[in-house]
């Protein structure tokens, strides 16, 4: 699950709707979660409406890790999605599917989050920065 931010004892501050997120995190054996900061309970306190309690075993600490969809720091990157569906329409005309799997291979699984950011670019992150 991705929430905003979470305090070290695995409370969640959810960003908005959950879209049955809390659910599906209940249902799992191990809970973690992806959020955009590690902050003190205190912080959380300031919104107990937004609060999951201790809704995480695991609490991963990656920014801009929502790319290239939106978060509370990043908008949604709409040209890089253009890109990934011209590129999979592309291999769909070209009765290729494993053109869609080395794009994959190319973005996502042969890459470290670092790696991955920085062919994003320092510039296009700014761009896309709330």
């Amino acid at each position: 699950m991705w929430a905003e931010a979470a305090d070290e004892d695995g409370n969640v501050l959810l960003a908005g709707h959950d879209f049955g997120d809390p659910d599906l995190l209940n249902a799992a054996d191990l809970r973690v979660v992806q959020v955009e900061r590690i902050v003190p309970t205190a912080v959380l306190a300031r919104h107990p409406d937004r609060v999951l309690p201790w809704a995480a075993d695991i609490v991963v600490c990656s920014p801009l890790s929502t790319h290239p969809f939106s978060g509370t720091t990043l908008a949604t990157d709409t040209r890089w999605l253009s890109d990934y569906v011209a590129a999979v329409g592309d291999a769909r005309r070209a009765g290729a599917p494993e053109r869609v799997g080395a794009l994959v291979d190319e973005w996502i699984r042969s890459t470290t989050e670092d790696e991955y950011l920085t062919r994003i670019g320092v510039a296009r992150l700014r761009e896309l920065l709330r």
